[in-house]
């Protein structure tokens, strides 16, 4: 397929475009050699195989599609590989099996902050920039991966009711289920993981001194969550603002007013033995659009038409990754 023209040309901007932003990123590590782009078939066919990891999470896999898509468009045999787990997907970029993965800032630190002897920090992430996690990119080095620039958008963690729950306890805030009575008459929705990571249950119940009656394990922020909260399973769950189900469903989202909760902002996470300039680059071009209302907008793109997927990628490629 032909690039649309200011597509096509940008490939060889991106360099100039990479530097400053590599500066301090790839300290300590080795750059692979790739070759510059090559839109033929024959191009991509004679290069190493890119595989991009995801989890399968509605905004997870189309991420991973958007920069596999754009790696394609650039040359490079590039390939989708599906994990059940963000644990088994960080065994995988370890073991080398999968080369690059869309992540999120707080889980990532989280994830590490678990393992013993990290020197990951315990507490949530509430800014974008890497380099500001307490220990998190040395914890990346030893493993061998290269966290890249953070997107302006993400998953966002929030605390959502209806509109009915919302009127009947009077809830606009987080702090508002800490008021007598509330919290210990609801039931909440999340994922085992919710438990333990410090930007979830730890938070609510540390911070804003909360503490739920009960606590029924659901999906992470999906359907099941959805469901649950619509028919009373629970009255109050952990989803992500970037859910089109959300506003779709007339949730209420509560506050954080105490602005204790991550940004969890999108980032991709590479293998050091693929890493060079160009990839960045490439990567780059479709991070830096990632916003949430971008994010939120090709999720219902997709929902609304899932027949229409890989031309929603492309015509959101189109659209948000030129350069002049």
């Amino acid at each position: 397929m032909r690039l649309p023209e200011g597509r096509a040309r940008r490939g060889a901007a991106i360099g100039a475009v990479l530097c400053v932003v590599l500066v301090g990123v790839l300290v300590g590590a080795r750059l692979a050699g790739v070759g510059t782009g090559d839109d033929s078939g024959e191009g991509a066919s004679s290069r190493p195989q890119l595989v991009v990891g995801s989890t399968g999470a509605p905004d997870d896999a189309l991420v991973a599609d958007l920069y596999a898509r754009e790696l394609s468009d650039h040359g490079h045999n590039a390939v989708v590989r599906t994990f059940e787990s963000r644990d088994q997907l960080m065994w995988a970029l370890e073991e080398g099996t999968v080369d690059l993965a869309p992540t999120y800032l707080d889980e990532l630190r989280d994830s590490l902050a678990e393992q013993a002897g990290s020197g990951v920090q315990t507490t949530p992430a509430l800014g974008s920039n890497v380099a500001e996690v307490t220990g998190l990119m040395q914890a990346l080095t030893q493993r061998k991966l290269i966290a890249y620039p953070t997107a302006p958008g993400g998953r966002t963690p929030a605390f959502a009711v209806t509109a009915a729950t919302a009127e009947q306890a009077h809830l606009s805030t987080l702090s508002d289920l800490a008021a007598p009575g509330v919290a210990s008459g609801l039931t909440l929705g999340a994922p085992a993981a919710c438990q333990t990571w410090a930007g979830c249950l730890p938070a609510l119940r540390d911070s804003y001194g909360v503490g739920f009656g009960q606590a029924k394990e659901l999906d992470d922020g999906g359907p099941g969550t959805i469901r649950a909260l619509l028919d009373g399973t629970v009255q109050v769950a952990l989803v992500y603002g970037s859910d089109p189900a959300v506003a779709a469903n007339k949730l209420v989202l509560l506050q954080d007013d105490r602005h204790l909760l991550p940004a969890n902002n999108l980032l991709p996470l590479v293998r050091m033995d693929v890493a060079n300039l160009e990839l960045q680059g490439l990567l780059y071009q479709v991070t830096q659009t990632l916003t949430t209302a971008n994010l939120l907008e090709l999720q219902q793109q997709v929902s609304a038409a899932p027949d229409g997927r890989a031309r929603a990628i492309e015509s959101y490629l189109d659209k948000h990754v030129q350069t002049g």
